[in-house]
């Protein structure tokens, strides 16, 4: 089963109580269902690395795009006092860089609203 279930899931959005809806086809018919309640915060890590043997790659690095999910605010582990307003978006990418040949990082993002 993919993401969008053969085409019969037609969009995920945040509706405008703030709750996660996804909209599905039954038949001919749109349905629209809501998911459910998101938590306080949602938080999750990317990583980034190079293969120490490697005399190419001077340093990795790692994107993901991912959708906002209705939450206000991220913050990054790598900037723990640095909020970023997300309120206006609906998806943001995040990128992590290793610094050098055979290093590895990661960092932690977290969504919340408060």
């Amino acid at each position: 089963m993919s993401v969008t279930d053969g085409g019969q899931i037609e969009n995920f959005h945040i509706g405008e109580d703030g709750k996660p809806y996804i909209t599905y086809k039954v038949g001919a018919d749109a349905v629209t269902k809501k998911l459910g309640d998101l938590p306080d915060s949602f938080s999750f890590t990317i990583g980034a690395c190079t293969d120490p043997r490697s005399s190419y790659a001077i340093y990795g690095v790692a994107s993901v795009t991912i959708p906002t999910l209705g939450y206000k605010y991220m913050r990054r582990s790598d900037k723990p006092n640095e909020q970023i307003d997300i309120s206006n978006e609906s998806t943001v990418t995040i990128s992590q860089s290793s610094g050098y040949a055979g290093s590895a990082t990661s960092v932690t993002i977290t969504f919340y609203n408060n």
